[in-house]
């Protein structure tokens, strides 16, 4: 009998300019088998998806110095390898405010529940098209 070959862990890239937040998306994501990596801010997320890409991206809009995390979602989208990547935004504007630029497959207020989070992220990865790495 043949061991079953194991799953590849969905990495989810988080990025938001709040440390305390990145900290505990990132536990409560690997808590939920995720792989997570990490980004404080836009230029470090840009960087990171151009050199691994990701299967999601949580994605704080409005973050300062440097690029905003709506640069961060019109890169994913300029790019054919990244196209197809899910974000989930979680933002303090008003969802509905938001409504004029869909850029996400998800849009959460701050403060989010942890479960709804993780909702998303389940919601948007089963949509998805195969894992990055099989692309």
């Amino acid at each position: 009998m043949r061991d079953p070959v194991p799953q590849r862990k969905q990495l989810t890239l988080v990025v938001d300019d709040d440390e305390a937040i990145r900290a505990a998306l990132r536990d409560v994501l690997l808590d939920a088998g995720y792989a997570v990596a990490t980004a404080a801010g836009g230029g470090d997320a840009i960087q990171f998806l151009q050199q691994h890409g990701a299967d999601a991206v949580v994605l704080d809009l409005m973050m300062p110095g440097g690029p905003d995390g709506w640069a961060v979602a019109d890169y994913i989208r300029s790019h054919a390898h990244l196209a197809g990547t899910p974000i989930v935004v979680m933002t303090a504007q008003g969802v509905r405010a938001l409504a004029a630029a869909p850029v996400a497959a998800a849009y959460l207020t701050k403060p989010v529940s942890l479960e709804t989070l993780l909702g998303a992220l389940r919601r948007v990865l089963t949509l998805r098209p195969p894992p990055f790495s099989a692309r």
